[in-house]
């Protein structure tokens, strides 16, 4: 049976909000334009790549480079200094020690599986697709457009750490950015060729989930510290970085196993990856790429491919936003309605229809009976009887009992119905898309080179890796419609 003619009518209307999404100009910001254009990948250890190892995307694609022999500076310090000399490089997928000297890829198939060696970072596998989209519609003259790869990111380390301005003892790490943008304008300069900074790639937030007496572990607090950072890193692009227009500040939603259901009042909240979606629809010149959850890791941080899985859709990203110049949001929450024991869940869709997929972590495909949703209230989880797709842009939950005041939905959350760890969500769902894009890449595993046996996956291994769009984490009450969302 297919949907009801009153589902039909709020799926039309659901469609419609995602079709002005994706007609809408965004505002003025840097193009790939400028001889060299700085791609700066900032936050955690999940954006520096720790784990990543062994490298998968070692062959160069003409046009994008990196500022010395790697990526990463070669101290953990709050001044950018390059790998080897500095200078442009060809950009290449590099596992390194930690002085960020490249090691030998026999010493990496020898590394032991607990070593957190940096390796495959997010921003390769996304400056790489954004060069070979870039190529699709200009051709090889784009290539007269260096993409710059750099990465400042600092494991461990919680919003307030990576501002502007804040030390931790002696460091301050956010001087990364300001000393690479200072050196690679003068760098260009002294070639008389023009330089700015093209974009910003963020992830962070886990370290904030776990350590609850951190000042940012609340929505507003954390919201709050990402806007400063925002507006730093801007402001210094176009103060000393060679920008005319502001730099792109793309960001990720973390979740997965970092995730915590309370912040550090004891209000439940998905708190982090709320304020992140939050930030990216009140702030202009910020978006939301989507959730790190779904790609595959080695539990706590992305392994080799799903770095670079990661990465391939941050690429089609900035592509569509930087070179199309078109608005972008991820697979989220336009309305919760409940009406007795039934809650149906509208969602932005980019490519309809929605369908439920597994989510992937440690090698293993992970499918919840209620794919991810959980709802509660005063007195507790509501079990769910059944999850349905009903439209191609609706969630519908079917409740046990009715639900009283107080009452939450939940995607993506830490807890689940039971007990057992297989039931726990764990910071995962199994709601996505279903975009065709073509990622240009596949999944590999490569024997003898160090990657976990449970990396080889015969449902991934060799194919194009899936470029679905996955639902973001959330946490809403009932009854609840986007702000900026006019429904009839």
């Amino acid at each position: 049976m297919g949907p009801t003619a009153p589902l039909l009518a709020l799926d039309a209307q659901n469609r419609r909000h995602a079709h002005q999404v994706g007609e809408r100009r965004v505002e003025e910001i840097a193009k790939l334009d400028h001889d060299y254009n700085v791609y700066f990948e900032y936050g955690q250890s999940n954006r520096e790549g720790a784990e990543c190892w062994p490298a998968l995307s070692t062959r160069n694609l003409p046009g994008n480079l990196m500022f010395g022999a790697d990526i990463r500076p070669r101290t953990r310090e709050g001044t950018f200094r390059a790998s080897g000399e500095a200078g442009f490089r060809p950009l290449l997928a590099q596992v390194i020690d930690g002085k960020a000297n490249p090691l030998d890829p026999q010493v990496v198939a020898e590394l032991p599986e607990d070593a957190k060696n940096r390796g495959e970072t997010p921003g390769i596998g996304a400056v790489n697709h954004l060069r070979l989209l870039t190529e699709a519609h200009e051709g090889e003259a784009s290539r007269a457009h260096a993409i710059v790869l750099a990465n400042g990111a600092v494991g461990g380390m919680a919003i307030e750490a990576l501002e502007r301005d804040h030390r931790i003892g002696e460091v301050e790490f956010y001087g990364r950015y300001r000393s690479l943008i200072e050196q690679t304008r003068a760098l260009a300069a002294a070639e008389g060729k023009s330089c700015q900074v093209l974009g910003v790639g963020w992830i962070q937030g886990e370290a904030d989930y776990i350590q609850p007496p951190s000042p940012s572990a609340t929505r507003f607090a954390y919201k709050a510290a990402l806007g400063r950072v925002h507006r730093a890193m801007v402001e210094d692009a176009l103060a000393c970085g060679g920008n005319s227009r502001p730099p792109g500040f793309f960001m990720w939603q973390v979740g997965g196993p970092f995730t915590r259901n309370t912040d550090a009042t004891g209000a439940h909240d998905l708190f982090i990856g709320m304020a992140t979606w939050e930030y990216a629809r009140e702030t202009a010149g910020a978006w939301l790429i989507g959730p790190t959850y779904p790609y595959t890791d080695k539990s706590l941080h992305l392994d080799s491919n799903g770095a670079r899985w990661c990465g391939l859709k941050e690429g089609q990203v900035l592509d569509r936003v930087i070179n199309q110049g078109l608005d972008w949001e991820p697979v989220a929450p336009l309305a919760v309605e409940q009406s007795g024991r039934i809650v149906d869940l509208h969602y932005h869709v980019p490519c309809p229809p929605l369908r439920f997929a597994p989510a992937w972590s440690a090698g293993r495909a992970r499918s919840f009976p209620g794919k991810g949703f959980r709802v509660t209230d005063a007195a507790g989880n509501l079990p769910l009887e059944k999850v349905e797709i009903v439209a191609p842009t609706i969630v519908r939950l079917h409740l046990a009992r009715e639900p009283q005041d107080e009452a939450l939905c939940w995607y993506a959350d830490k807890a689940g119905y039971h007990p057992a760890a297989d039931a726990h969500h764990l910071g995962q769902g199994n709601l996505c898309d279903s975009d065709p894009a073509d990622p240009f890449y596949v999944y590999e595993y490569l024997e003898g080179s160090g990657m976990y046996p449970s990396a080889e996956i015969a449902e991934l291994v060799g194919r194009p890796y899936d470029m679905a769009n996955w639902a973001i984490a959330h946490c809403l009450p009932l009854n609840w419609t986007r702000p900026d969302l006019v429904r009839r």
